[in-house]
C-alpha cells in the first residue's frame, strides 16, 4: 500500500533541506564568525584553487647592489644575485561526519514537512559551529601549532614564531632566512615573549615594526586581541581623547574600533579559560599578506546521506560527511607581528 512503508519522501526532504541550508549559510555561520576569516573574505583573500600544493616563488633579495653609477667611457659591470626562493604549503584535510540514527529520523518524521525541516536546521547549526570552532582552533594553534608536517591548518602563531619552520623554510632569529621572519620590535627577534604593558606606545612601536618592510598591496591592518587587552587599549584611547569609530567587523557582531587606520577587534576565544595564556596574545596582522586557500573539490562539501544498514555490521543510521581541503597561509610574515606576553 502506498505510503505505508518507510517515509522515503520525508527522508529525501530532510537530506535536501539539510544540504541546501548548509550551502546557503556556510559563509555567514562559519567564515564571518571568525575575525581573521571575515577580514580575508572582505578583502577577497579566500581563494578557491586546486593544485599539487599551495606554492609561490618569493623574492629573497633585490638587485640594488648591482646598480652601477657611471660616466661615459667607464666599463660597465655585470653581475647576478639569487632572487627567488620557492615557498610551499601542503594541503590540510578535514572531515566531519553527520549522523542521523533511525530513531531520530522516525521521531522527526511527523505527519508534515515541518519537523524534518526543523531537524535540518538543528543539524546545520551543530555542524557549522563545529567547523567554525575547529577552524578558529587551527588559526590560533589551540590543538596543535600547525606545522608544515602536521595535519591541521597552519596557525598564525606558526607563521609568526621567530624560531619556527614555515613554508618549509627554517628560521632562526637574524641568522637564517631573516627575510621570512615576522616583524620584531627590537629588530633582534628576541622580544616575542618579553612582558610588555598594553599601551598606545606599544601600539605605535608595533606599527613601526611592521612598516619597516614594503608590501605589494596597500596595508589592510587588523589587531586581534582578547577581551582584557581590547578594553585596556580602548581605555587608553579615551584617556588620551583619541577619537575612534566602529570598525567594519561590528556589522558581524564583533567588538571593534578603528585606531590610526587599524581595526582593533576583540576575539572572545582569546581568554585564559579557552587557550592557555591566549589573553596575553597580540596579533597585528596585514590581512593582504594572508590567504585562506580552499580546494574547489573539497570546498565545505556536504555529501548525501548513506543508509548504513546496507553494509555488513552497519548501524541503523544515515551518514553524511562534510569535507574541507585547504590551508591558512601568510605570504609575507615580516608585515605582521605577534607578541605573546602583553598585559593589561
Amino acid at each position: 500500500m502506498a505510503g505505508a512503508g518507510f517515509p522515503t519522501l520525508t527522508n529525501l526532504n530532510l537530506e535536501y533541506t539539510t544540504r541546501n541550508l548548509w550551502k546557503h549559510t556556510i559563509r555567514d555561520q562559519v567564515l564571518m564568525q571568525n575575525p581573521l576569516l571575515a577580514k580575508l573574505f572582505l578583502a577577497k583573500k579566500i581563494n578557491w584553487q586546486g593544485g599539487k600544493s599551495i606554492t609561490q616563488p618569493m623574492a629573497v633579495a633585490d638587485m640594488k647592489s648591482l646598480v652601477q653609477n657611471y660616466s661615459m667611457g667607464t666599463p660597465l659591470t655585470a653581475g647576478r644575485k639569487t632572487l627567488l626562493s620557492n615557498v610551499y604549503f601542503g594541503w590540510k584535510w578535514k572531515t566531519l561526519p553527520v549522523v542521523i540514527t533511525a530513531e531520530e529520523l522516525l521521531q522527526n518524521a511527523g505527519g508534515s514537512e515541518t519537523a524534518p525541516a526543523d531537524y535540518a536546521v538543528f543539524l546545520n547549526k551543530v555542524a557549522q559551529r563545529s567547523i567554525r570552532e575547529d577552524l578558529r582552533d587551527d588559526a590560533y594553534g589551540a590543538v596543535e601549532i600547525g606545522a608544515d608536517t602536521t595535519e591541521r591548518f597552519q596557525s598564525i602563531r606558526q607563521a609568526l614564531d621567530h624560531d619556527a619552520t614555515y613554508g618549509h623554510l627554517t628560521r632562526a632569529t637574524t641568522v637564517t632566512n631573516k627575510w621570512w621572519q615576522s616583524a620584531s620590535i627590537d629588530e633582534a627577534y628576541t622580544d616575542q615573549d618579553t612582558a610588555v604593558a598594553c599601551s598606545i606606545d606599544h601600539f605605535d612601536k608595533s606599527m613601526d615594526a611592521i612598516h619597516r618592510y614594503e608590501t605589494d598591496e596597500p596595508r589592510n591592518l587588523l589587531l586581534v586581541v582578547g577581551e582584557s587587552l581590547y578594553r585596556s587599549l580602548r581605555s587608553w584611547c579615551r584617556a588620551k581623547s583619541i577619537h575612534t569609530n566602529p570598525g567594519p567587523l561590528t556589522k558581524f557582531f564583533f567588538q571593534s574600533f578603528m585606531l590610526d587606520g587599524v581595526e582593533v577587534v576583540a576575539d572572545p576565544v582569546l581568554r585564559n579559560s579557552q587557550i592557555t595564556d591566549a589573553h596575553l596574545w597580540w596579533f597585528l596582522l596585514d590581512v593582504n599578506t594572508w590567504e585562506l586557500r580552499v580546494h574547489p573539490k573539497r570546498s565545505f562539501l556536504f555529501t548525501g546521506f548513506t543508509d548504513q544498514t546496507q553494509f555488513t555490521n552497519g548501524a541503523d543510521e544515515l551518514l553524511a560527511r562534510i569535507f574541507l581541503l585547504g590551508n591558512l597561509v601568510c605570504w609575507q610574515p615580516n608585515a605582521n607581528l605577534w607578541r605573546s606576553n602583553v598585559t593589561s
